[in-house]
């Protein structure tokens, strides 16, 4: 309820209960602090304090103090009311560790690690719709964003900060697309960080920090106009000395041409694109190589059509 003390719980402060009616809430001098932590980190608040100011439900200082003030207090499980009736002296403890699959789970109910995994999903994964195929960081990608996803649905976020994350990346990969980098660039940058700043809404300790948001907006511009851009420079060459060795070879379909899909030539995997005239070509299918087209995609045409040329040919008096 208290933002300025939300905030302080959320800049890592450590919290220090003093007991109820206690006099001075203030730290001991001979109080025994955690490795690394001075006595100016700690943050000193009562019980009944942090209840009131935090909106917490209550405040015990060991376990028995927990299970004496959950007696008789009125809960709502699954819509029904009830009032809890706790045995202190008989009530037996058990503790149960989370599983690996649990500890993942919970582990996604930090803002700042669901924004990371979505960045680094979808970066992992447009990095992989620009190479030919589909590898380890296309599978990657999909992992993290289908986490980050979840993070999302499981915290309280904004459609609107959401879209316009994705706007971003999609305005920034256009761009890349396109051999430009210029106003799509810059539009897709200000979306992203626009949507970044506003993705998750509540209390303030689950904003993302500034300084992660502009490190991710930084090493988006990073991965777009100085990795990307060599990598298909250096790809583009790569394929172009390659293809001309390719130009009359005969390769097999791996994805359906319709017109454009894969083709398996030279021990490598390749765009490529049949005839609109041709229509659908399906896997499996031999195709000859006719040339690579500026976009580096193989233009390929079945065999039987070229076959067919053939016989025209010979016919003809």
């Amino acid at each position: 309820r208290d933002a300025e003390l939300l905030r302080e719980l959320a800049g890592g402060r450590v919290v220090a209960v003093a007991p109820a009616g206690a006099a001075d809430a203030s730290l001991p001098e001979d109080a025994v602090l955690p490795d690394g932590v001075s006595r100016s980190d700690v943050l000193v608040r009562t019980g009944p304090e942090l209840v009131d100011r935090a909106g917490l439900d209550l405040a015990a200082a060991s376990l028995p103090d927990v299970l004496a003030a959950l007696d008789g207090q009125e809960v709502s499980v699954a819509g029904v009311a009830a009032t809890l009736d706790v045995d202190t002296a008989a009530a037996h403890v058990r503790f149960h560790n989370l599983g690996l699959i649990q500890q993942v789970l919970h582990a996604l109910t930090s803002p700042a690690l669901v924004y990371l995994l979505i960045v680094g999903g979808a970066l992992a994964l447009l990095f992989e719709v620009f190479q030919p195929g589909f590898g380890v960081a296309g599978v990657a990608g999909v992992a993290l964003l289908a986490l980050g996803a979840y993070g999302l649905v499981v915290l309280p976020s904004s459609l609107l900060g959401a879209a316009l994350v994705t706007a971003g990346f999609l305005l920034l990969a256009g761009d890349l697309a396109l051999g430009r980098l210029g106003l799509l660039t810059a539009g897709g940058t200000v979306a992203f960080a626009a949507g970044s700043v506003v993705l998750f809404t509540g209390p303030p300790l689950l904003d993302v920090p500034y300084w992660l948001i502009a490190l991710a907006t930084g090493g988006n511009l990073v991965f777009f106009v100085g990795v990307m851009t060599t990598v298909l420079r250096a790809q583009g060459t790569q394929a172009a000395a390659g293809a001309e060795d390719l130009v009359g070879e005969t390769a097999v379909v791996r994805s359906m041409l319709n017109p454009e899909g894969h083709v398996f030539a030279g021990g490598q995997l390749w765009r490529a694109r049949a005839p609109d005239e041709v229509g659908k070509v399906k896997a499996g299918t031999p195709v000859r190589i006719l040339g690579l087209s500026d976009r580096l995609t193989l233009d390929v045409e079945p065999l039987d059509a070229d076959a067919e040329r053939n016989r025209e040919s010979s016919s003809v008096p």
